[in-house]
């Protein structure tokens, strides 16, 4: 039986189980301001380039898989940079129209800060208790992304909770959630730099059970991270149809996207202003498997625990 809120022992500090906290990035520390393609077409216009943002939306799975087969991995073994492989994408998009350099530098500039993104309040809460009050928790991210990611969190004033060391992208382990691969990869390094946890005497198999994972998407984050071992949070911010306190249910979400790039166009009409603002929600499938409707409701629990 799922266990509620109201139902879990106070004498039960969950935090006491939590030895490291990685995130997903995109739609789980920060979202876009408009829908991305929204975005695209917005500056479009201001290059005389009228296209709406649902044809972009439309065309963005056949162009990125185009780009994607040419100069794999953002390009990262083609000789070009991740703004460079953007830049080519742009310029498909926007097909048969001319695009000129200082639009498609407009776009990339737009995606490395605060015009394009918007950090989440609930995330900034929780990731100041746990430094304030847990600093011996080790925080880091996760992410299916390339090095851009890095310029806008540092735009976007995350850095100051995480160590460089400790963010992890695709692009450069060559893995992706949801291969559970990338979370061995990460448990590993984390061991390794930070020696003293492995010496709680701890089997590792139950080590990792104090690795908690967060992000929003249920295959790539919340199975990948169980598939591995770890313990695993999903944030259902936007009340997506097929979420919910059952597992089965929550695990065959999107079942039906075969891509990543199908999942991507999916979250990239999905903002911050469109997150739910419904009431608590959090439900615990096992004792390493929660689902939360945001990060403030987990927050108020632990300090409920602590106070």
């Amino acid at each position: 039986m799922n266990k509620t809120v109201s139902s879990i022992n106070k004498s039960q500090c969950f935090l006491k189980n939590v030895k490291v906290f990685t995130f997903d990035a995109y739609n789980t520390l920060y979202s876009p301001t408009l829908p991305v393609m929204e975005q695209y077409s917005i500056v479009g216009k201001k290059y005389g380039i009228n296209v709406d943002s649902k044809v972009l939306t439309k065309k963005f799975h056949s162009c990125f898989s185009e780009i994607n087969k040419e100069y794999p991995r953002y390009g990262k073994y083609k000789n070009i940079s991740a703004s460079d492989w953007w830049g080519k994408l742009i310029i498909e998009l926007f097909k048969p129209n001319t695009v000129p350099d200082e639009m498609i530098n407009e776009i990339l500039v737009r995606f490395e800060g605060k015009m394009a993104y918007t950090v989440y309040d609930d995330i900034v809460r929780f990731l100041t208790y746990i430094k304030q009050k847990h600093p011996e928790i080790i925080i880091g991210i996760i992410s299916n992304t390339d090095p851009i990611c890095k310029i806008l969190l540092g735009n976007l004033g995350l850095y100051k909770f995480f160590d460089s060391e400790d963010i992890y992208l695709s692009y450069d382990l060559d893995i992706s959630k949801p291969n559970p691969e990338i979370f061995n990869y990460c448990f590993n390094d984390i061991c390794r730099r930070y020696p003293h946890l492995k010496k709680v005497g701890v089997p590792c198999d139950q080590l990792k059970k104090l690795f908690w994972h967060i992000g929003d998407e249920p295959k790539n984050d919340f199975e990948g991270s169980q598939l591995s071992g770890w313990s695993s949070i999903l944030i259902n911010r936007f009340d997506l149809p097929g979420i919910s306190a059952n597992p089965k249910v929550t695990l065959n979400y999107k079942k039906n996207l075969s891509t990543n790039t199908d999942a991507w166009v999916s979250r990239s009409t999905l903002t911050a202003s469109s997150s739910s603002q419904k009431g608590v929600e959090m439900s615990f499938i096992t004792d390493n498997q929660i689902v939360v409707s945001n990060l403030d409701v987990l927050t108020d629990y632990v300090q409920a625990q602590e106070s």
